[in-house]
Order: C-alpha cells, then sequence, then structure tokens
C-alpha cells in the first residue's frame, strides 16, 4: 500500500485483440508491403557499385604503386647521382679538358681527331643537360623567380651552350657549306664554342669570387670615371678659355691651339697628361 500523501501511478495496458484465424500466430503482411519492399532490394542491388577492397581493383591499386614506387625510385637514384660530388668533379675536369682540347685544336687544326672529341664532349654535355631537367624539371629553364629557381641564369646559359652544340652538329652534318653567307654564319657558331669554358666559374667556386669581385670593382671604376670626366670637363673649360684662345703674337700659340682648342681636344690632353705625363714637352 503506498504511503499517506503520496500519488500511486496508474499502469495502463493496451488491449490485445486476437481473432479466431490469427490466434498465436503473426499477422501476414500485405501485398503492397510486399512490393515495397521488393522494389527496395531491386534497387538497392542496382545501385551496388565495387569497393575499393575488393580483390579486382586491389590488383590494379597494386600495380600503378609499383610502377609509381619504380619511377620515383629511379628519379632519387639520378637526383643522388646529379648531386654527388663525384659528378660535380667529373664534369670540372671534363671542362679543363674542353678547353685544353680547343687550345690544341686551334694550334693543330690538322689532326683528325679533334671533331670526334668535340662530339664526345657535347655528348655528354647533353646527358648532363637531360639529367638536370628530369631531376629538377622543365622549370629549370624558363621560371625565372629567382626564389623558386635560384640558378636560372646559368641554366639558361648551358641552355644556350648546348643548344648551340647540337645546331653546329647538325649543320656539319647535313649541310655542306665551303663559301657565303652561310659559311660565315657557320663560322661564327662553331667559334660561339668557346662561351663553353665559362662554365668553370660555376664549379670553381674561388673562380666565381674573383669573378663576383671583378664586377664589384668595375662598378667602382665606373664611378671614378664619371667623377673624372666631371673634372676633366670643368678643367677643359677653363683650359680652352685661358689657353686655347691666346693672341697669334704669343709664341706658343699655335701649340697651345692644337692641345685645347676645343672641349673634347683639352679633355682628351688632359687625359694623357695624367695618365702618362710628358711634361718637359709642354715645359719647352
Amino acid at each position: 500500500r503506498p504511503a499517506a500523501g503520496r500519488p500511486t501511478a496508474t499502469r495502463y495496458r493496451m488491449p490485445r485483440i486476437e481473432g479466431p484465424q490469427t490466434m498465436g500466430r503473426p499477422t501476414p503482411p500485405r501485398t503492397s508491403d510486399r512490393r515495397k519492399r521488393s522494389n527496395g532490394r531491386e534497387k538497392s542491388v542496382g545501385e551496388y557499385k565495387l569497393l575499393p577492397t575488393d580483390d579486382f581493383d586491389l590488383g590494379l591499386n597494386k600495380e600503378e604503386n609499383h610502377a609509381e614506387e619504380g619511377a620515383d625510385s629511379d628519379k632519387k637514384w639520378l637526383e643522388q647521382v646529379y648531386e654527388h660530388w663525384a659528378f660535380s668533379t667529373f664534369m670540372n675536369l671534363l671542362i679543363v679538358a674542353n678547353s685544353v682540347v680547343m687550345g690544341l685544336e686551334t694550334d693543330l687544326p690538322t689532326w683528325d681527331i679533334w671533331e670526334p672529341l668535340e662530339q664526345a664532349f657535347l655528348l655528354v654535355f647533353v646527358i648532363e643537360l637531360l639529367m638536370k631537367i628530369q631531376v629538377q624539371g622543365l622549370q629549370v629553364v624558363y621560371v625565372m623567380d629567382l626564389e623558386v629557381n635560384p640558378d636560372i641564369y646559368w641554366n639558361l646559359f648551358d641552355f644556350v651552350v648546348v643548344t648551340l652544340g647540337v645546331f653546329d652538329t647538325f649543320l656539319s652534318l647535313v649541310c655542306n657549306i665551303s663559301s657565303g653567307g652561310m659559311a660565315t654564319m657557320f663560322r661564327i657558331i662553331r667559334l660561339l664554342r668557346i662561351i663553353r669554358l665559362f662554365r668553370i666559374f660555376k664549379f670553381l667556386k674561388k673562380l666565381m669570387l674573383l669573378a663576383v669581385g671583378f664586377v664589384v670593382a668595375f662598378q667602382a671604376v665606373a664611378w671614378v670615371t664619371l667623377l673624372m670626366s666631371v673634372v676633366f670637363y670643368m678643367c677643359s673649360i677653363i683650359m680652352v678659355r685661358t689657353c686655347g684662345r691666346l693672341p697669334d703674337s704669343d709664341p706658343h700659340a699655335e701649340f697651345l691651339h692644337n692641345e685645347f682648342s676645343d672641349i673634347p681636344t683639352s679633355m682628351l690632353t688632359l687625359f694623357v697628361l695624367m695618365s702618362s705625363p710628358n711634361l718637359p714637352r709642354y715645359i719647352e
């Protein structure tokens, strides 16, 4: 019995109605419900797709992954070879040997060994350029952003040198030109092979440092030249007005007129006096 003052909870049960034919057995579904369920099963079967865990799809993924891993391993191996110190040393020695061969070819042009050697050097340079493009991508020759491609100028230089060498070889094999304007152009292209020697500055850091020092010194010399040009111009005005326009009665008028007749002549005279002074001539 509930305590006094507390409300009692009342439970309600739904009545179960059973007929004489469905007594104790579940009621079979209606025909409409059967059709809905069958349509749902057919729809789900029609929308069935192969999952990536199926054996066939896994086989394709394994083959693709194996091919990608093989390509990555080849690229890594090529990158290791290209960035190895032995490969850089070999290219340095090859550039020095190419410069020596060019000098010997100039002094001994009758020897027949020079042309095969030049073709061998060119072949190695072409292989090096292709390795660089394979390792670093084609952007090494056209991306002008120094942050992305800091060696863009050296890469363009290598590309131009190798392209000129290939073009030279193509002309020598296809065209047989002995005279005329095309022959002159052909000789100029062959002479441009000399610019290969500048590649030494790229690999030998000390020479590169000296080259940078010469460039900085040239800038300083340019400013000094501008300063001295202003000084020469000012002094030339004074010399032309004082010494270059003396009366003819003066015994030194002819000499001074020749040396300080106008501003350009006076500036040249002052420059000669500064660089290699010949004072006795002016004293006399």
